[in-house]
């Protein structure tokens, strides 16, 4: 499968004619999606002259992520359920009646965008300010990692001077003081 290289937004989904089933379509487009993580891409149909873009796709392994960047990123949307994943209802911040856009999470980690074709030309014009949100939150989550993983290690340091406790002494006692205090502070 074809990996491509950063191009303008986005890349059209294109089908080799070997591949006519509709199934068939939708297992290289998911290949496609797949090999090029968290790039845009475009499911066009043709009308005549004229090619028409259905939907964005991107393919991702955060889906949580990317949820949470696009319910911050659009101040006025709705959560849905769908069948294999999670639906989100974007709406014109001054009339939360009409939806113009519809994002489709799937558990499979495909991320699909809906609407007219003038919107989804914004969500094209705003991918980038999008994605760099998105590596913002994976920057912000790996530090919550990194201080969950000192926290635990406190936790264990503690642990150990508790069951093997040395003689008495003061300094000994000031260090397990300290982790203790350590361990409240990064747990709270």
């Amino acid at each position: 499968m074809e990996s491509i290289a950063e191009e303008p937004l986005p890349r059209s989904i294109s089908y080799p004619q070997t591949i006519r089933s509709a199934k068939d379509k939708k297992a290289y487009k998911y290949s496609l999606l797949k090999n090029n993580p968290e790039t845009l891409m475009a499911d066009v149909s043709q009308k005549g002259d004229r090619t028409i873009t259905t939907n964005l796709l991107l393919y991702t392994t955060n889906c949580n992520l990317w949820h949470t960047v696009i319910c911050k990123y659009y101040k006025s949307y709705r959560k849905l359920g769908i069948c294999n994943g999670r639906q989100i209802q974007i709406y014109e911040e001054n009339d939360a009646n009409k939806a113009f856009l519809t994002v489709n999470i799937y558990h499979n980690g495909t991320i699909m965008f809906q609407g007219t074709e003038a919107c989804l030309s914004s969500v094209q014009a705003n991918f980038t300010s999008l994605k760099a949100l998105a590596e913002t939150e994976k920057q912000g989550a790996n530090s919550d990692a990194a201080g969950d993983s000192d926290a635990q290690n406190s936790r264990e340091r503690l642990e150990e001077m508790e069951l093997n406790p040395v003689e008495q002494d003061p300094q000994l006692e000031q260090s397990v003081s300290q982790i203790r205090n350590s361990v409240s502070l990064q747990v709270v």
